[in-house]
C-alpha cells in the first residue's frame, strides 16, 4: 500500500500537481510561485514564492541572482507582453504600473507582505518583474 501511495504522489508531482504543505498540525496552505527568467542578457534570474497568510495578506519571498539593490513589483498581465503589448488580449496585457511594489533585493533576497488574496492572485494573470532602474531585467509569470 505504501508503494502505491508513494508512486501516486510521484506521478502527481511529475504531472505538475503540488502537495499542500503543513502550516501546523491542523492547517494546510498552498504556495504559488513565479520562475523569474533573465531578460536582455542581464544575468538576473530567480524565484518568487507567494505564501498566503491570515486574512487578505500574502507574503512574497523573492530570491534572485545578480539583482542586489534592484527593485521588484507584482504586475497584472504576463511577461510576454512586458516590452510590447501590441495585439495582446486584454486579460494578458502587462500593466507597466505594478499592482504591488515589492521590497528591494538585498543579498539576493526580498520579503514583502502585501494585501492580496489567493483568489485575486490566481483569478487573473500576474507576473513578477525585477528592475534595474526603469528597465525590466527579469520577469516570471505567477503559477
Amino acid at each position: 500500500m505504501k508503494k502505491v501511495l508513494l508512486a501516486s504522489m510521484i506521478a502527481g508531482l511529475g504531472a505538475g500537481m503540488t502537495v499542500p504543505a503543513m502550516a501546523d498540525s491542523h492547517e494546510t496552505y498552498e504556495q504559488y510561485q513565479a520562475a523569474i527568467a533573465e531578460r536582455g542578457g542581464s544575468g538576473v534570474s530567480g524565484t518568487a514564492v507567494f505564501v498566503p497568510g491570515d486574512g487578505n495578506q500574502m507574503t512574497v519571498k523573492l530570491e534572485a541572482s545578480n539583482a542586489n539593490g534592484m527593485s521588484a513589483g507584482l504586475h497584472e498581465g504576463i511577461c510576454r507582453y512586458a516590452d510590447d503589448g501590441e495585439g495582446a488580449p486584454d486579460l494578458l496585457t502587462f500593466n507597466e504600473d505594478p499592482a504591488f511594489e515589492l521590497n528591494a533585493i538585498e543579498d539576493g533576497k526580498s520579503t514583502s507582505t502585501i494585501d492580496l488574496t489567493v483568489e485575486a492572485l490566481m483569478g487573473d494573470p500576474h507576473s513578477v518583474a525585477i528592475y534595474d532602474g526603469s528597465s525590466i531585467v527579469g520577469c516570471g509569470n505567477v503559477q
